[in-house]
C-alpha cells in the first residue's frame, strides 16, 4: 500500500522526511511512504508526478504544524486523497498542536498526537487497511525498536520552532 505524507514549510518538511524514514522499516513489507521531495525524480514535472502520486496512494498523513495550518495546499491534498478514497484514509499528524488547534477543514479528520500511543494507533490504523496487514505483535515489536529514533528526531523538530 501507498501512503501519501503530506508536508508544507520547513519544520513539516522535516517531521515528514522522519516519517518517511521511519515507516520503512516499522512496516517494511505492507507500506510504501511516499513523499513530493523523495519520491519525486529529478527533472520530472513536479505537478504531474504529484498528481499521478496522489492516485496511486490509498492513504494520507498532512503533517500539520502552527506554520501551515492553513496553508492552501496541505487543504487541496487531504480533500483529493479523502474524496478519492473515503473514511480513514486521510490522517493529521500534529506538530507542536493539539487536535483543538486544528481549524477546519482538517479538523474533520482525527488527529494523530506525537505521543506514542497515538502513534501506535495511526500505525496500527495504516496497517488494517494494507492487503496483507503485519500480525499485531510483529507490528508491535517493529514499533517497540524504532520508537526512540523517531520521538528523538520529532521532538527536535518540534523544539525548533521558527523564529
Amino acid at each position: 500500500m501507498k501512503a501519501f505524507i503530506s508536508w508544507s514549510g520547513q519544520r513539516s518538511r522535516a517531521a515528514a522526511e522522519e516519517l518517511h524514514e521511519w515507516l520503512q522499516p516499522v512496516m517494511p513489507t505492507t507500506i510504501e511512504p511516499w513523499m513530493s521531495d523523495t519520491d519525486l525524480d529529478k527533472g520530472s514535472r513536479w505537478a504531474v508526478g504529484l498528481g499521478e502520486g496522489l492516485e496511486e496512494m490509498s492513504a494520507g498523513i498532512s503533517v500539520l504544524t502552527p506554520e501551515n495550518l492553513r496553508s492552501p495546499w496541505l487543504n487541496f491534498e487531504a480533500g483529493a486523497i479523502g474524496k478519492a478514497f473515503g473514511e480513514g484514509r486521510v490522517m493529521t499528524f500534529l506538530i507542536g498542536l493539539s487536535p483543538t488547534d486544528v481549524p477546519q477543514p482538517l479538523a474533520q479528520f482525527q488527529a494523530t498526537s506525537r505521543t506514542r500511543e497515538d502513534v501506535t494507533k495511526m500505525i496500527t490504523d495504516l496497517n488494517k487497511l494494507t492487503e496483507t496487514p503485519m500480525k499485531d505483535y510483529i507490528l508491535a515489536k517493529q514499533i517497540e525498536a524504532w520508537w526512540l529514533q523517531l520521538d528523538r528526531q520529532l521532538g527536535q523538530i518540534e523544539k525548533n520552532a521558527p523564529a
